[in-house]
């Protein structure tokens, strides 16, 4: 982050008016980060937040979803939401779950996942990341 950044916070409360509504305000991100008077990102936090434990990438796929939406938004009504465009899904990942005869899937910290076999001796298959289907 640049010292010289400039951090806006509470972007409903600065959202521009809807130009088909007056007197409505347009979604918005959270927070801006400006550098030089120019908003350089605008963040979205906490983007429809997961309350269940991920186990795909779709999971999070309405959190993503939820983002995108605010900027469709936004372009529709003309009024872009300025910078580069991120949002932060909070999730707590599963760490296994029992799929019955499929095995076991365990889920490590960064999101791989590995298929354990019921077979004896169990054998590990190696899945996907969770994260390459998150969007």
């Amino acid at each position: 982050m640049n010292p010289r950044a400039q951090i806006d916070i509470g972007g409903d409360l600065h959202a521009p008016n809807n130009p088909a509504k007056p007197g409505e305000r347009l979604q918005s991100f959270d927070m801006e980060v400006k550098q030089g008077g120019r908003t350089i990102t605008s963040v979205e936090v906490g983007a429809a937040s997961i309350n269940e434990p991920v186990k795909r990438g779709t999971d999070i796929s309405s959190g993503v979803g939820h983002a995108a939406e605010k900027v469709d938004s936004r372009n529709l009504a003309g009024k872009p939401i300025p910078g580069k465009h991120e949002a932060t899904i909070p999730i707590t990942l599963a760490k296994t779950w029992d799929q019955k005869v499929g095995g076991i899937v365990e889920i490590s910290p960064n999101g791989d996942r590995v298929r354990i076999t019921r077979q004896a001796p169990p054998v590990r298959r190696p899945m996907s990341n969770i994260f390459d289907g998150a969007s």
